[in-house]
């Protein structure tokens, strides 16, 4: 019996395995960089925050005009942003989870890879005592 054929199929097969673990490593590294994104946007709105809480006003004489538009332009904004916080952070966590996904996806496929080599070296060595025996 020729084990050439089903190595050859095992190798093909880690082949495809090790193209998708590439594409895979390829994906959840772009989460890691959209992960970095947001997370250097939630800190601009931490920043945000504190600037509409403690604005620069100016002069003493003009504090009253200036305090009330800010206060108006201040609630605007609150409104606006009242979500985005948590928002950025559910997105955040979402990325987390999928990026623990691939991980367990590349695990699999390395192991599936151990696997067919092991299966390989076990057939080469079939293959060899058939070979002296012949």
């Amino acid at each position: 019996m020729d084990y050439s054929s089903k190595i050859s199929v095992l190798n093909s097969e880690i082949n495809h395995l090790n193209s998708v673990i590439s594409e895979v490593s390829r994906h959840r590294e772009e989460l890691a960089h959209a992960r970095y994104k947001l997370l250097n946007k939630k800190g601009d709105l931490v920043s945000d925050t504190r600037w509409i809480h403690n604005p620069e006003n100016g002069h003493e004489r003009s504090r009253g005009y200036i305090s009330s538009e800010h206060d108006d332009a201040r609630d605007s904004i609150e409104r606006a942003y009242a979500d985005t916080h948590k928002q950025v952070q559910e997105m955040i966590d979402a990325i987390d989870q999928e990026r623990n996904r691939l991980s367990r996806e590349i695990d699999h496929k390395r192991a599936s890879i151990a696997s067919r080599r092991n299966r390989i070296t076990t057939l080469k060595a079939k293959q060899r005592i058939l070979e002296q025996k012949g």
